[in-house]
């Protein structure tokens, strides 16, 4: 993910967003904690972070946020009332 997706993601969640370094193999890293806290290796998930170092860290902006929520809700709108016009220009 760009540097730009992921703080935009903090942004909106309002939760710090963290890469690392190979995202592709996230998914089997990630099957191998729970399998380590399964086996009582790990004592909880929360203690992967000593074995995974984050590469970058996001921390939402909370001003971010308050424009993204109201573009949203616009963007809702929008949808809404032109839902029909769509429709009738996709056949």
């Amino acid at each position: 993910m760009s540097d730009v997706t992921c703080q935009i993601l903090a942004d909106v969640t309002g939760r710090t967003v963290e890469t690392v370094d190979s995202p592709q193999n996230v998914g089997a890293v990630g099957a191998a904690v729970i399998m380590a806290v399964g086996l009582g290796v790990l004592e909880d998930v929360s203690h992967a972070k000593k074995l995974i170092p984050a590469k970058k860290t996001f921390i939402p902006n909370p001003e971010n946020k308050e424009v993204y929520d109201r573009n949203y809700a616009v963007y809702k709108t929008l949808y809404k009332n032109n839902k029909e016009a769509f429709k009738a220009l996709n056949g």
